[in-house]
C-alpha cells in the first residue's frame, strides 16, 4: 500500500513538473528563423537569403515582429572627411521585414512615407531605417524606381538617399568644419498573398558602388522555401 502511495505521489509530482516545464517552454521567445551555411532561413514567411562572409554579422529578432533579418557589415569604411569622426558615418547595412497586410507596394510605400497613420510594420521600419528618417520619412529623396522581379513577384525597387549634416574635426587639424553628405541605397517591396516584404539596404553615399556586388547577390539569392505564413 506504502509502494503505491509513493508511486501515486511521484506520478503526480512528475506531471506537474512536466506541466511547470511545458509553461515555460511555451512563453520562452522563439527566433524568426535561424543562420546555416552562410544562409538565412526565415521560419514563418518561408524565404531565405545568402549573407556574404563580410555581413555575418546577423541580430537574429524574436517573434512576434516585423523584423526578420538586420545586417550590418563587419569592417566598414569610413570616408576621409569623417576619419576624426567614425562615429557619424552610417554601416552599411541590410534590413529585412516582412508582416502581414493587404496593402499593395505602392499603398505601403505612400503610407511608410506620410507623416500620418500607424501601425507597428510601419514604426518598426522606421524605428530602424537608415534611409527613411525617423521623425519626418517624407524627406528621402527618390532617385529612382522600378519594378524588379523577386521571388516571382512583381517588386517595387526604389533608389534613395537622404542628406545629413554633422560637424566634425578636420583631418589634420583640431577645427570644427562642417560635412554634408548623403546616405545612400535601395528600397524593395515585395508583395505576397497577404503580406509584404520590405528591403532595405543603406550605406555612405560614396560607397554605394562598391557594395552593389554585396547588395545585388542578397537580392539575386532570395528562395521561396514554402508559402510563407
Amino acid at each position: 500500500m506504502k509502494l503505491v502511495r509513493l508511486l501515486s505521489a511521484t506520478l503526480i509530482v512528475g506531471v506537474f513538473l512536466f506541466s511547470i516545464v511545458s509553461l515555460l517552454a511555451a512563453d520562452k521567445p522563439t527566433e524568426a528563423g535561424y543562420i546555416k551555411d552562410g544562409i538565412y532561413h526565415d521560419a514563418r514567411f518561408g524565404f531565405s537569403v545568402k549573407i556574404p562572409v563580410e555581413w555575418r554579422e546577423a541580430k537574429l529578432r524574436k517573434e512576434p515582429t516585423p523584423e526578420r533579418l538586420l545586417l550590418v557589415q563587419k569592417k566598414p569604411r569610413v570616408p576621409l572627411r569623417l576619419q576624426n569622426s567614425p562615429e557619424s558615418a552610417v554601416r552599411p547595412s541590410v534590413m529585412i521585414f516582412a508582416d502581414s497586410t493587404a496593402m499593395s507596394p505602392q499603398a505601403f510605400l505612400t503610407f511608410l512615407r506620410a507623416d500620418t497613420g500607424k501601425s507597428e510594420f510601419k514604426s518598426r521600419i522606421l524605428s530602424k531605417s537608415v534611409l527613411l528618417d525617423q521623425g519626418t520619412p517624407s524627406v528621402v529623396q527618390i532617385t529612382g524606381k522600378t519594378t524588379a522581379k523577386i521571388l516571382g513577384q512583381d517588386a517595387i525597387k526604389l533608389g534613395a538617399r537622404l542628406e545629413y549634416t554633422v560637424r566634425v574635426e578636420s583631418p589634420g587639424t583640431s577645427a570644427m568644419v562642417q560635412v554634408n553628405d548623403f546616405r545612400a541605397g535601395y528600397i524593395y517591396v515585395v508583395p505576397f498573398s497577404g503580406w509584404l516584404m520590405y528591403i532595405e539596404q543603406a550605406c555612405e553615399n560614396q560607397f554605394l558602388g562598391a557594395l552593389q556586388p554585396d547588395f545585388d547577390t542578397m537580392i539575386n539569392s532570395l528562395t521561396l522555401e514554402r508559402p510563407g505564413q
